[in-house]
């Protein structure tokens, strides 16, 4: 049986993102990534609830063989990332507007927030795909999931594992920037906003 032909992308409309930054959100690029490094399964990937993105119309799937195809919806527990704007400037935001935070103790790309306490506060960003803004301009290779101890799959951006802030109320919050000197939001080139 011969492989499937990939079907082009529909031309999609773009919407107006919190801040005035016009985002093609619906138009993203769904990257799959899996870590093979030794860690336990799970028969049900942990799939934070800001990774909901039904509300988008289209998207572009792409395995890492390069092969597409238009779907209506993401497949389940698709992690989405895009560019959102802030009172610290253009920064990551997840598929529902949330600030995503680094932490800096996750100095090797390995996740330290990993205790009941930690992970009510800062709930990591997990998923079993990554899916990306055409239109943000992010480097190749910027994003990837990495293996957390439960055997679900983190959101890494530059090898930094990525969170979420419980203190965050609404899209565009930043109230857990500069936490501790540890916790910072995430420049769309995926280095930390520490200034």
């Amino acid at each position: 049986m011969s492989p499937p032909v990939p079907v082009p992308a529909a031309p999609v409309r773009s919407r107006r993102r919190r801040g005035g930054r016009t985002a093609a959100a619906a138009a993203l690029v769904v990257a799959t990534a899996v870590l093979a490094v030794g860690c336990s399964s799970s028969s049900s990937p942990a799939a934070d609830s800001a990774t909901t993105t039904s509300s988008l119309a289209s998207t572009t799937a792409s395995t890492p063989g390069g092969t597409g195809s238009t779907l209506s919806t993401f497949p389940p527990g698709t992690v989405a990332v895009d560019v959102g704007q802030s009172d610290l400037g253009p920064l990551l935001i997840d598929g529902t507007g949330y600030t995503l935070y680094t932490f800096g103790t996750d100095t090797s790309g390995t996740p330290t927030c990993l205790d009941a306490t930690c992970v009510a506060t800062w709930p990591p960003i997990t998923g079993t795909g990554i899916a990306v803004a055409t239109d943000a301009g992010f480097a190749n290779g910027l994003f990837k999931l990495v293996a957390r101890p439960d055997g679900t799959r983190q959101l890494a951006v530059g090898g930094r594992p990525v969170y979420r802030y419980s203190g965050d109320t609404k899209p565009g919050d930043t109230n857990g920037q500069g936490i501790g000197n540890q916790w910072f939001a995430v420049s769309p080139d995926g280095t930390p906003i520490s200034g």
